[in-house]
């Protein structure tokens, strides 16, 4: 069922109001008679017919935010080129080939010694992620 927007449900009372019945309105709306019967209801309770706030976690984001593209955080082991070129380079390739061109870029530029200390720290980081998820990971 789409969602009414605030001058539809605007609409919809002026209908119900000049008389038009519940199932005729909300099929001119194309919606349920349940979701106009609702509105109706809280259109004779509060004068309004806009939504009620909501309860739940604030958020810690903006609209805009939600839908800007995420970048990768960079590990300390790659700080020597700035992430903005690599980002780029990711971006402006169109072809398959191309992506796969930077991948092995990238990777022959990976320190051997950040590369080292990675595969030694492993088991230590494997043992620290099952004594705090358990014996077995989701992933």
């Amino acid at each position: 069922m789409p969602r009414l927007s605030l001058q539809d449900k605007a609409r919809a009372i002026g209908q119900l109001e000049a008389g038009i019945p519940v199932r005729r309105v909300a099929a001119l709306c194309g919606v349920s008679p349940g979701n106009i019967s609702k509105l109706r209801t809280k259109f004779c309770e509060t004068g309004e017919v806009k939504d009620r706030t909501r309860s739940g976690r604030p958020r810690k984001t903006t609209a805009p935010e939600d839908n800007s593209p995420r970048r990768p955080v960079p590990h300390p082991c790659f700080t020597e080129e700035p992430l903005g070129v690599l980002y780029a380079r990711v971006t402006n390739a169109t072809m398959l080939a191309d992506l796969g061109q930077i991948l092995v870029e990238e990777w022959d530029a990976i320190p051997q010694q950040c590369v080292t200390r990675l595969v030694t720290s492993m088991r230590r980081r494997c043992q620290a992620a099952v004594s705090a998820y358990g014996s077995s990971t989701r992933y």
